[in-house]
């Protein structure tokens, strides 16, 4: 699996990024490489959606009064459904509402 975050942001756009493994976890944005938390674990561990907050200015984009957000599970990749359970976990406790979508 891997994941696509889309929250709403500022005036009209939105902010849209990506989970992906390749081998180990790394937040993408379009091509851009934001963060690889840990080169040397290959799956998603807890709290790694607040370090991208943190490490980040991604925070900074988000609109902070719009806490809903859609999360797109694609069958392709190399995360698993632990994976997607700590991320939804995640964002749950950063006070986000996702509505997952899978594709």
């Amino acid at each position: 699996m891997k994941f696509t975050l889309i929250f709403t942001s500022h005036e009209n756009n939105d902010l849209t990024l990506g989970c992906i493994f390749v081998p180990s976890l790394l937040w993408v944005r379009g091509q851009l490489k934001l963060l690889n938390p840990h080169p040397n674990v290959p799956l998603y561990q807890k709290s790694d959606f607040q370090g991208l907050l943190e490490k980040t200015d991604v925070g900074s984009e988000i609109n902070q009064s719009r806490k809903r957000m859609c999360l797109v599970v694609h069958e392709i990749g190399h995360g698993t459904s632990a994976c997607l359970k700590l991320l939804k976990e995640d964002l749950l406790e950063s006070g986000f509402e996702p509505k997952v979508v899978y594709l």
